[in-house]
């Protein structure tokens, strides 16, 4: 599963495998690109040669603009790495070690000279046996809406504050329309903004609305 935080990136999906998906990447606030993949990788080399390849053909599509590649490989560079390890570089390694070597992926020049202080944050893994990663950009803002644009659409919703159950279905309704909207134009920042506004309106008239029917099965 891949998300991210809408304030700060929007990404589109460019193409994927079974081993891979591969995205790209575009900040809010100033509209600069980027490629990210993210890889769970088969047991064995020759489940992986499929992987090797498409990350080949990938790496013509990107074209020297900045990539990053995440997940799990299910092979390691280093033999300390390895829990099952014999203290010997076996095949397997050595087939990886090519690849990162010939691709430049993990994060090619062009990535780490754009994003330098980017850095991957490996969250705890509770009961699974892999860790959910986060990819965290240091050096880019979160868009603050500009809510003055939204000020028509909020004096509609105001007109309805009375009853919550009205309220709810008629964010829902908005909600559904800027989304659908945004789907087709995903870089468009107006849409952001409404949907950014409309979500968290959404959200917390569904609470309210929680909350009044907690209230109706206590009288």
């Amino acid at each position: 599963m891949v998300g991210w935080d809408r304030s700060i990136v929007g990404a589109n999906l460019v193409s994927q495998s079974d081993q891979v998906m591969h995205f790209e990447v575009n900040f809010i606030h100033d509209h600069r690109k980027h490629f990210v993949s993210f890889v769970y990788a088969e047991n064995t080399e020759r489940e992986r040669k499929p992987l090797w390849r498409n990350l080949t053909d990938h790496c013509v599509l990107v074209n020297g603009e900045p990539w990053a590649v995440l997940g799990d490989f299910n092979v390691t560079i280093k033999v300390e790495e390895c829990s099952n390890s014999f203290n010997v570089i076996d095949k397997d390694m050595e087939v990886f070690r090519r690849v990162l070597c010939n691709l430049e992926i993990l994060g090619n020049a062009s990535f780490l000279s754009s994003y330098g202080s980017c850095f991957a944050n490996f969250l705890p893994y509770m009961t699974s046996d892999h860790c959910p990663t986060t990819l965290i950009y240091t050096d880019v803002k979160a868009i603050k809406p500009r809510f003055k644009n939204m000020k028509k659409h909020l004096r509609n919703m105001n007109r309805i504050n009375g009853n919550v159950f009205d309220k709810v279905k008629a964010l829902r309704v908005e909600l559904k329309r800027v989304q659908s909207s945004l789907d087709k134009d995903p870089n468009c920042v107006h849409l952001k903004e409404e949907e950014y506004v409309y979500c968290n309106a959404y959200k917390e008239a569904i609470s309210d609305e929680e909350n009044v029917l907690r209230h109706k099965t206590k009288i």
